[in-house]
C-alpha cells in the first residue's frame, strides 16, 4: 500500500467544534454511504511561507467564523479545520473537512464557492489558496465516549493512502476492517487515540488520495508514543490468525 507522508496537525486555537456526530465504529465498512453522492469534502490549502502565519491568524480571528455561520444556518452539517504543524511543500498548510447530512445539500456549498472559493473570503484568498477538493465517503469512524479529549490539546495525524491498483473497494474494506480497525481500537483502549475517521475517495481517477485516515491523538505526549504503541499492539495481535493473514498480505 503506497502512502504519502503523513501530516501532523493541531486543531487551530479557538475552533470550538470537534466531531459533532456521535460516532460508532462500522465493521465492515458503511457501504450505505455510497447509496447517494459523497457527503464529505476534504479541501487542501497552500500558502506561501511569507503569508502562512498571517493566514493562520486570519482563520482564527475571522475565517472559521464563516464555517460556524454556515453550520448554524444548516448549509453544512459539520466542519473541521486542521493546520499543519510545519511548512511542507509536499503536503498542505490547512485542511478543511466539510460535511453534509444529505448529498443534495452539496448544491449549497457550490453556491458558497461562487463567492468564497474553498470557503475563503477575499482576505483569506489573498493569503492562501485552495488547492484540491476531494469528494469522500466516510466508511469507518469511532470516537471515545468514556474519556473525551481536552479542547485544544488533541493532535491529528492525517494519512493519505493509495491502495493497490488491483484492489477493489470491497477488498480494501476487508483489509481495513480486519487489519487496520483492530489496531485503532486497541490504541483507543490504551487511551492513546481519542478517535478516528477513515474516508474513501468516491472519484479516484487521477487523484493522489484514494483513502484518508484522520487519527485524533489525545495530546502531544500521546502522539509521541505512536511508534511504541504501534509495535506493542501488533505484537499482541500476532496470535489472531485472521489478523496475521492480512498482515502477511499487506
Amino acid at each position: 500500500m503506497k502512502m504519502p507522508s503523513p501530516v501532523c496537525s493541531a486543531v487551530m486555537t479557538g475552533i470550538a467544534v470537534l466531531f459533532s456526530v456521535v460516532a460508532i465504529a462500522q465493521t465492515p465498512a458503511a457501504m450505505g454511504e455510497r447509496d447517494t453522492g459523497p457527503k464529505h469534502l476534504l479541501i487542501t490549502y497552500h500558502c506561501q511561507p511569507a503569508t502562512r502565519s498571517a493566514f493562520r491568524e486570519h482563520m482564527i480571528r475571522k475565517g472559521m467564523r464563516s464555517f460556524e455561520e454556515w453550520k448554524n444556518a444548516s448549509l453544512i452539517s459539520d466542519y473541521h479545520l486542521l493546520f499543519n504543524w510545519f511548512v511542507d511543500a509536499e503536503t498542505w498548510d490547512m485542511l478543511s473537512i466539510v460535511s453534509f447530512d444529505q448529498y443534495g445539500k452539496i448544491d449549497r456549498w457550490r453556491q458558497i464557492e461562487r463567492s468564497a472559493p474553498g470557503g475563503l473570503s477575499p482576505e483569506g484568498l489573498a493569503l492562501c489558496s485552495p488547492a484540491i477538493t476531494y469528494a469522500m465517503d466516510l466508511l469507518w469512524q469511532k470516537r471515545s465516549q468514556s474519556t473525551p479529549s481536552s479542547p485544544g490539546k488533541s493532535v491529528f495525524l492525517v494519512i493519505p493512502y493509495v491502495y493497490y491498483p488491483a484492489s477493489s473497494l470491497e477488498q480494501y474494506a476487508t483489509y481495513v476492517s480486519g487489519y487496520v480497525i483492530p489496531q485503532f481500537d486497541n490504541w483507543m483502549r490504551d487511551n492513546i487515540l481519542v478517535g478516528y475517521r477513515i474516508f474513501v475517495n468516491r472519484f479516484q481517477t487521477g487523484r493522489s488520495w484514494q483513502a484518508v485516515f484522520v487519527l485524533e491523538y489525545r495530546d502531544t505526549d500521546s502522539f509521541g508514543q505512536r511508534e511504541k504503541e504501534v509495535d506493542k499492539v501488533k505484537a499482541q495481535l500476532q496470535s489472531d490468525t485472521n489478523w496475521k493473514a492480512l498482515e502477511i498480505e499487506s
